[in-house]
């Protein structure tokens, strides 16, 4: 199935979204439709509903490419992918908050600075391929796939969750507040936050594995 190119306007950012007539605002997911031919009508709702709000804007996001490219298909995979990337993101974040010790707060480092220009560099120019891709790499930079080193770094954490916080707002939100405090809002500035004590996590999981059902549906209508 083909996805037209995706505009999330950078959501809470506010970018402007691009004038082009393959572009969609997918921010609102009710009675949007994913693929608009004939055979394939899957609204995004009835996605959302199956999958999570979240995993379905990060696979939106992750189809967009540069204008021009044939390259911006959605299916099962990109959902499925999706879904997986965000566990990984969650199971990182949850062994940080229940396993890790002293919680530490410094300044960001130089390269962890850059990152975050970059990112911001990039979600200006509306290279959405081009942000998702430095949050991979800031992943795995400070090593969140990691709590084996015994600490946490709030600021590292506060720009991690800042990065995704655009396209999965809810996950940023809640790991937010878990970590930081009810006043955590995102932000590519600010290089010092106060952590809060070390508690075990009190929240859903945000991705989900992909319902069998879902993908057996979603396998017999586009067959």
């Amino acid at each position: 199935m083909r996805r037209a190119a995706l505009s999330i306007s950078f959501l809470s950012y506010g970018y402007p979204i691009p004038k082009n007539n393959s572009v969609q605002d997918f921010y609102k997911l009710e009675g949007e439709k994913l693929s608009t031919s004939r055979d394939h009508a899957l609204w995004a709702d009835e996605v959302a509903r199956a999958v999570g709000p979240n995993v379905l804007r990060y696979a939106l996001a992750r189809v967009a490419k540069p204008f021009g490219t044939d390259a911006n298909h959605f299916d099962l995979d990109v959902l499925m992918s999706a879904a997986s990337r965000i566990r990984v993101w969650e199971d990182a974040l949850r062994r940080y908050a229940e396993s890790a010790g002293t919680a530490e707060s410094t300044e960001l480092s130089p390269k962890c600075r850059r990152f975050a220009d970059d990112y911001a560099a990039a979600v200006t120019a509306l290279r959405f391929w081009d942000a998702l891709d430095i949050i991979d790499r800031y992943f795995e930079l400070v090593g969140f796939a990691n709590a084996e080193n015994g600490t946490w770094n709030s600021v590292q954490i506060s720009l991690f969750l800042s990065l995704i916080y655009p396209v999965i707002t809810e996950l940023a939100m809640g790991y937010g507040r878990h970590y930081i405090g009810e006043a955590w809002a995102p932000s590519l500035e600010r290089s010092a936050v106060a952590a809060q004590p070390k508690a075990s996590v009190d929240l859903p999981r945000f991705g989900a594995p992909i319902p069998a059902s879902f993908a057996l549906e979603y396998k017999k209508r586009f067959r």
